[in-house]
């Protein structure tokens, strides 16, 4: 098959989704986010499925079948893991998230003003957004 006839098939596919089936998958990537999250909090505290069942009160099999997709986690569970783990669940919206770095960018910027972080002398030169000595030794790559 040649790569135009997949993408064609792949754009026949998606367009012939149902607003259920979209919305049954957007479910899917939401619990999958959250799970990945557990995930990665289960291997940093070296923690198994096993034992993750055991701390909520539930079945290695319940937990294996959220981390395949056989099952999505509800609220209740997630809050358990949550607690179990050591977690504390944030929910926000991406326009939230973005006006939140955005804050956190200006006030950090403040502070460069304040603390002079921007001041240039002749060695230093600010280029777009990057800054660009003549003199390497000025800024050591290690100490």
């Amino acid at each position: 098959m040649k790569p135009n006839e997949i993408k064609t098939k792949f754009d026949e596919l998606f367009n012939s989704i149902t607003p259920e089936e979209q919305i049954e998958h957007e479910a899917q990537l939401l619990a999958f986010r959250f799970l990945s999250i557990i995930d990665a909090e289960m291997e940093a505290q070296n923690i198994s499925k096993k034992a993750l069942a055991e701390r909520v009160g539930t079945s290695q099999s319940f937990i294996t079948q959220l981390f395949r997709g056989d099952r999505k986690p509800n609220w209740t569970i997630l809050a358990k893991m949550q607690k179990a783990l050591g977690l504390q669940f944030t929910v926000s919206t991406h326009d939230e998230m973005e006006r939140w770095v955005i804050e956190a960018i200006s006030q950090a910027h403040k502070v460069w003003i304040k603390e002079g972080c921007y001041s240039i002398n002749e060695s230093r030169k600010l280029i777009g957004n990057f800054e660009v000595t003549s003199n390497p030794n000025d800024y050591p790559l290690a100490s």
